[in-house]
């Protein structure tokens, strides 16, 4: 395994995938290991080749949050659920995520209106079963209580 080849594999791997520094860093190393020389390769050419891609912009931990966060917020994912993708990713959640209580609690309520509706969770006043259920439902997604019942009145509301 030599230098040229191990930025050859970042580089393939990073052409196919959006990844964060630690994931690329990650993938390399299994390679190595892998490799029938790991003895060989130097302790530093794995950072020197991840360093190396994220100052060519290959890699950017920011941006690959940034698109993450926007996704899953499009498609009707909790902060719980996108914290955790950014811990999956070596991402810390609070480097990213917004901090303003306001505004992060208005994305987290979109975010449970598009749930709903996606799943086309229905429940008619006096039908307290199928309500707990579909707060059962939402709160394995990763919302809470109030973002969860607010979101089931409003689907109530426009069904009347």
């Amino acid at each position: 395994m030599s230098f040229k080849r191990l930025e050859n594999i970042a580089l393939h791997y990073i052409a196919r995938y959006e990844a964060t520094a630690a994931k690329l860093r990650e993938v390399l190393r299994r390679r190595v290991k892998n490799s029938p020389n790991a003895d060989e390769v130097p302790a530093d050419w794995i950072d020197r080749v991840v360093e190396k891609m994220v100052a060519a912009g290959y890699v950017d931990d920011k941006r690959f949050a940034e698109n993450l966060i926007r996704r899953a917020q499009e498609s009707g994912k909790s902060a719980r659920h996108i914290a955790g993708k950014l811990k999956l990713a070596g991402l810390k959640p609070a480097d990213f995520m917004e901090s303003d209580t306001d505004t992060r609690r208005e994305t987290e309520q979109q975010s449970a209106d598009l749930f709903v509706q996606k799943k086309r969770l229905a429940w008619k006043k006096g039908d307290y079963e199928t309500y707990r259920k579909h707060l059962g439902k939402m709160a394995r997604a990763g919302f809470d209580y109030e973002a969860s019942k607010q979101a089931l009145l409003n689907v109530m509301a426009q069904e009347e």
